[in-house]
């Protein structure tokens, strides 16, 4: 069972209002961007993609600094930044 200290408001909040960001179409955006949308309104710069398999990429970019979310998702790993200009061609 989760106590209330182990999950503090404050991040409850964070993951609520990265939520409503994503909902209102602020992850895409970032993504056109060329930006970080892994954390709400992150302003560095995109460094890597999200590859699920060979012919399924995701939205999902990131810095170096948040790369640590996905390290250990199955069957994901990170490629250099593929915008979505790009995507058509691979």
């Amino acid at each position: 069972m989760i106590e209330c200290d182990e999950f503090p408001w404050e991040l409850d909040q964070e993951a609520w209002e990265y939520r409503m960001w994503e909902d209102s179409g602020g992850f895409h955006q970032a993504f056109l961007n060329k930006k970080c949308n892994q954390k709400k309104d992150c302003p560095n710069k995109a460094v890597y993609t999200v590859l699920f398999s060979e012919n399924l990429f995701s939205e999902e970019a990131c810095c170096e600094e948040h790369k640590i979310k996905r390290k250990n998702t199955v069957n994901a790993r990170f490629v250099p930044f593929i915008s979505d200009t790009l995507k058509p061609f691979l």
